[in-house]
């Protein structure tokens, strides 16, 4: 079988329910400035349970295309993995 090739799901990280928790806005200008200042961001990507597949590779520009990338199956099936890329567009 084929390995699928997730979508991206942009993740803005937890929150938490303190009062110190900075708003939305906040938290997205302050990954902007931690980006920059970084110059990767952690990009999440997934897939849903119902995919039925026994593995899953993650190729695109950023990886030359290479399946070596993989997405790790959760226990409730479905798929996920978190890499750090330079800020961008990606095919």
């Amino acid at each position: 079988m084929a390995p699928h090739t997730a979508l991206p799901v942009r993740s803005d990280g937890h929150t938490a329910r303190l009062s110190t928790t900075p708003s939305p806005p906040e938290r997205a200008d302050m990954a902007t400035r931690q980006a920059t200042k970084a110059k990767t961001i952690p990009v999440s990507f997934s897939l849903p349970a119902e995919i039925d597949a026994e593995e899953v590779a993650l190729c695109g520009e950023f990886n030359d295309w290479s399946p070596d990338t993989q997405l790790t199956q959760n226990g409730d099936g479905s798929w996920h993995t978190i890499i750090n890329l330079p800020p961008d567009a990606y095919r």
